[in-house]
């Protein structure tokens, strides 16, 4: 059997190009199809590897490149890119390995994979829920601050208030016991 690359496949795929591997002729889509019929890890890794990019594509429009998620997304994307092409050339290589044994070894490095894309996952999560609380927290200490700064002035202006009216009320009771004090015939004078 001939060596088949990935970047050969892709190749032949993409032009439309008949490969000619065994004694029947398939066109690329066939032979696709074929190996994808006969392996059914490495069909589900190339449903995987798609469900991860259209998550991704969806996530890059919505948020952008730099979001936690999206960044995550694209890990996780390219790991299963990775599980994906690296089934491939395994199959590819040796189509005669016992399909059990590879399955497990394809299926013991997805998991690993997947254990570290949770892990780097719940780490970024983690950071992007401090950096929130953080925010939250910032936003709550200016809303506290601009609160207190606007009842200390309501405070003094009420105060301010009280004052003047105590005033008048005090310059009105001067007013008036002068007025009680001072003899009738001085009010007369004038």
């Amino acid at each position: 059997m001939t060596d088949i690359s990935l970047q050969n496949l892709i190749q032949e795929m993409a032009g439309g190009a008949h490969m000619d591997r065994t004694a029947d002729a398939f066109t690329p889509v066939d032979a696709w199809e074929s190996l994808l019929a006969r392996d059914s890890l490495l069909a589900m890794l190339q449903k995987d590897q798609k469900e991860a990019r259209a998550r991704y594509e969806q996530l890059l429009r919505a948020h952008g490149p730099h979001d936690p998620m999206t960044v995550v997304a694209r890990d996780v994307m390219d790991s299963a890119q990775s599980a994906f092409d690296t089934r491939l050339i395994e199959v590819r290589q040796d189509q005669k390995i016992d399909r059990t044994a590879q399955q497990d070894a394809v299926m013991t490095r997805l998991d690993a994979a997947r254990n570290e894309i949770s892990r780097r996952r719940r780490t970024e999560q983690q950071a992007f829920r401090q950096k929130k609380d953080t925010e939250d927290k910032a936003r709550k200490a200016a809303r506290e601050a601009a609160e207190t700064f606007l009842l200390t002035v309501f405070f003094f202006y009420m105060l301010q208030r009280m004052l003047t009216a105590s005033r008048r009320r005090l310059a009105l009771a001067a007013a008036f016991l002068q007025a009680s004090l001072t003899p009738a015939h001085e009010h007369n004078v004038a």
